[in-house]
């Protein structure tokens, strides 16, 4: 009698294990349990499945690991609460069907989900596959959902009250992978800024790397879809091989592997056509291409780990830092591919901190590429700095020298010495309009910056730019061109004072470094410019005409934010109608 009353008791219980209770004061359900089962050919229809015996309980977190065909959920509410209006969403955006089945009186209503149904097409517009559900007080209902991934069998369905799902303070992890891509922006911005200080490679394959990174972040949790592109199946690997890709040109360059490890530097050239062709065959849909490149990945990862390691065992400190980097981020990725793979449970941990990593990864990378420019500048100076002693000792050598010689050695000398003169001048000085170059004022602006910062003088920039210049190039040709620019820099150097200095900057760009000037001096002698290059006509009946900007520095700021503010202020003078001055 008392197994009996078990036995009874056990029966009853069962159906309860997996049945997700709604309770009052509760607002979001993310730990229960339902049934699950996997057709291997995709083709079984929700009446065989809720037919079958073979359904099997799981958790509502899983992950089933890389399996071709559909993936079956059962879910069975019952709600004990007073809300009637509930959301019932799915975690990953990676799934291009995640179908939705309700048994309406014999007949099964459908609402599609995944990256096969457009956002503005869904009954919530959510980048996560999501579905309204109604239960009324006390009510019960049975879900079927069927599903077919483009990567890996995982995700977690979560249940939510109606007001709580769309409440618009609700923060979630698609938000946090929109932060996470916004700081990679605008650390790709800051990289492109240093590219055009530097003009090294190195940050245009770095570049690429962040913004592949931006992308597959996008892919990975779908809030491209809310920029409103269509769903991108193969997106997700297909950006994956770029990101790759750019890491493997950036690695191949920063850590110099062409002059240090020849050999590993041919391998990298043939990966990279190896990993574009992997991209091309996965953007077509050809079956295995994306477990060979995932195969491919790990041999090419066991290169780099062994070059790297190589390189840091010779003595290079970049390698060093370059491998810390990889420390800090693989360990968390691994967290990501083997939950992918069922070796670890699927939780926010083990799903999401990888981008922790990757995040922790490009600042650390970042920092490395603006110590290696620092470290090159200051190499730069200790060359300049030894060349500068070689030369005070040839000095002395000549000097000595020329005693002993005749007159003739001492004319060669002379002949020598002058040449070193115009050597010189020629270093800083542009060909074309006999102003400095772009080099010298370089070297005018930091020295005036170091004053600055040391005595808090002021000082003001004026960037000037000709006026339709590509007109007169095209009009007249370019000698006329040339002697627009040449009169041009004369008018200047009969405007300035002794104190000032003028350079042509690129181009039809000359800049004016202007000591001890605040904004008004500047605007002042900026418009003294512009009124005595717009007296100068180079035809009889053509003038010329210049746009100025403005920027006095500010204390505390770095003298290319003065220049850039100095460019903006001459791109708000063309844009206000040419032949004006700006600040």
């Amino acid at each position: 009698m008392f197994r009996t009353l078990l036995l009874v008791l056990f029966v009853a219980l069962v159906p309860a294990w997996g049945t997700l209770i709604i309770q009052t004061g509760q607002e979001r359900f993310d730990d229960f349990d339902m049934t699950c089962y996997y057709d291997p050919s995709g083709a079984k229809s929700v009446d065989a499945v809720a037919s079958s015996e073979q359904l099997r309980e799981c958790s509502n977190r899983f992950t089933f690991g890389y399996r071709h065909g559909a993936l079956w959920f059962r879910i069975d509410i019952e709600n004990r609460s007073q809300q009637g209006a509930f959301v019932l969403r799915f975690s990953e955006a990676i799934w291009k069907h995640l179908d939705l089945y309700r048994d309406r009186d014999g007949r099964w209503d459908i609402t599609p989900n995944g990256l096969d149904v457009p956002l503005k097409a869904r009954t919530v517009h959510d980048v996560l596959p999501a579905f309204k559900i109604t239960i009324p007080p006390g009510g019960k209902e049975t879900l079927y959902l069927r599903g077919e991934t483009v990567a890996s069998q995982i995700g977690a369905f979560e249940l939510f009250t109606a007001d709580a799902y769309f409440d618009p303070s609700r923060f979630g992890w698609t938000h946090l992978y929109i932060v996470f891509a916004f700081i990679l922006a605008v650390i790709a911005l800051l990289n492109i800024y240093s590219y055009l200080l530097t003009r090294e490679r190195v940050y245009i394959y770095y570049i690429g790397y962040i913004l592949a990174s931006i992308l597959f972040s996008a892919m990975h949790s779908g809030f491209y879809l809310m920029l409103g592109f269509e769903g991108w199946n193969a997106g997700l690997h297909v950006i994956g091989t770029f990101v790759i890709l750019f890491l493997l040109l950036f690695s191949d360059r920063f850590l110099d592997l062409e002059r240090r490890m020849p050999k590993v530097h041919s391998f990298f050239r043939f990966s990279a056509g190896v990993f574009l062709l992997f991209a091309l065959l996965i953007a077509e849909g050809i079956s295995g291409a994306s477990l060979a490149f995932n195969l491919y990945s790990s041999l090419f990862f066991a290169v780099l780990l062994f070059a790297a390691v190589k390189i840091m065992l010779q003595g290079s400190h970049v390698a060093r830092y370059y491998l810390m980097a990889l420390i800090v981020y693989a360990p968390l990725m691994g967290l990501m591919i083997l939950t992918f793979n069922t070796l670890l449970p699927y939780n926010d941990v083990t799903r999401h901190l990888f981008l922790a990593g990757a995040l922790v990864e490009i600042l650390f990378f970042t920092l490395i590429l603006t110590g290696k420019y620092r470290a090159l500048s200051l190499e730069k100076l200790r060359i300049q700095k030894e060349l500068l002693q070689v030369r005070e000792r040839q000095q002395e050598m000549l000097e000595t020298e020329i005693a002993k010689r005749t007159s003739e050695l001492q004319r060669s000398n002379e002949a020598l010495s002058a040449a070193q003169v115009e050597l010189e001048r020629m270093a800083m000085t542009d060909n074309l309009t006999g102003l400095y170059n772009r080099n010298k004022m370089d070297e005018l602006l930091d020295s005036e910056y170091r004053r600055a910062v040391r005595y808090e003088s002021p000082f003001s920039l004026i960037l000037m730019d000709v006026d339709h210049f590509k007109e007169v190039n095209d009009t007249y040709g370019h000698l006329v061109g040339d002697r627009v620019l040449i009169d041009c820099a004369a008018q200047l150097r009969g405007s300035l004072r002794k104190s000032d200095s003028v350079g042509r900057w690129g181009g039809e760009e000359f800049l004016v470094l202007a000591p001890n000037t605040d904004r008004g001096g500047a605007m002042a002698l900026a418009e003294s410019m512009r009124q005595k290059v717009a007296s100068y006509r180079y035809r009889e009946e053509e003038h010329v005409t210049v746009s100025l900007g403005v920027a006095e520095y500010r204390s505390g700021e770095k003298i290319f934010d003065t220049v850039r503010r100095a460019d903006e202020a001459l791109y708000r003078a063309k844009a206000g109608g040419r032949n004006q001055v700006s600040d």
